[in-house]
């Protein structure tokens, strides 16, 4: 019996391999893309544009600020009245740091304070003899505290635009805030989505290797046997074939003496 050999296409399908899956590396990467160039894209368009409007200071020129303390140091020092033989000292203008803690101290002393300046505007006017130098005393005390009110106006605008600028600059930053942590969110997701991807990419991967090397060794040991088949057919039918030669080379060694006896019988 002869053992007929596989076709070349069975053969082909059994070794075909198994059909990738599809891939979402390019998924993750447009994703990926998007996300930075939203992000990125909005940081360098708004940054640039509202940081210089907010970084630069706003303070007085040289020339207003020289026109508008020159002549109130001038007029401090000429009007401040001697008292028990000492002039009294200019006021200084308090830090822009600490602004609102000095005004709350200042309103809570303000009755006290005020009751203090009366007294010695009070003891500066009897020391003088005539209603006219009163009248001038008074006259300089109010241009001198008009002056201190005007200057302080201009100050508290200053801050008051600065304050403005630190909460639009504040609004800015706690926005950049926000959408750095919306896209440290997104990256964050993405990158567990792209491990979860290479993880199951290499347990396919190592899944498929070992259904291939099992379809390999199942094809090898097909194979084997199909020839060791093969050749124990062979091995058969060589033996079949030398019984049939040998079987012919007797009958034609009969033959040819059945030939002779009868070729004898007819001469004789």
């Amino acid at each position: 019996e002869w053992c007929f050999l596989p076709s070349a296409a069975y053969l082909a399908e059994e070794a075909l391999p198994c059909q990738p899956v599809p891939d979402v590396s390019e998924e993750l990467s447009r994703q990926l893309e998007d996300i930075l160039s939203t992000y990125c894209r909005d940081s360098n368009q708004e940054g640039p544009g509202e940081d210089n409007g907010q970084n630069e200071p706003v303070e007085l020129d040289e020339s207003e600020k020289g026109r508008s303390e020159s002549p109130r140091n001038e007029d401090q020092e000429q009007s401040c009245p001697e008292i028990n033989g000492e002039k009294e000292g200019p006021r200084g203008i308090s830090d822009e740091s600490g602004e609102r803690d000095h005004k709350r101290v200042q309103e809570k002393k303000k009755p006290r304070g005020l009751g203090k300046e009366i007294t010695l505007l009070m003891q500066t006017l009897n020391t003088l003899s005539t209603s006219e130098e009163k009248l001038a005393a008074l006259c300089k005390k109010y241009a001198e505290l008009l002056e201190e009110h005007r200057n302080s106006q201009k100050q508290m605008k200053i801050l008051q635009k600065k304050q403005t600028q630190l909460a639009q600059e504040k609004d800015h930053l706690r926005s950049e805030h926000n959408k750095a942590v919306l896209a440290r969110t997104k990256l964050e997701s993405l990158c567990r989505e792209l491990q979860r991807h290479n993880r199951t990419l290499k347990e396919e991967g190592v899944q498929r290797a070992r259904e291939e090397e099992e379809k390999r060794k199942e094809v090898t040991s097909h194979f084997q046997v199909m020839l060791n088949d093969i050749q124990l057919q062979m091995e058969q039918h060589n033996e079949r074939n030398s019984k049939l030669r040998q079987e012919n080379m007797e009958l034609a060694e009969r033959l040819k003496k059945l030939i002779e006896q009868y070729e004898l019988r007819e001469e004789g």
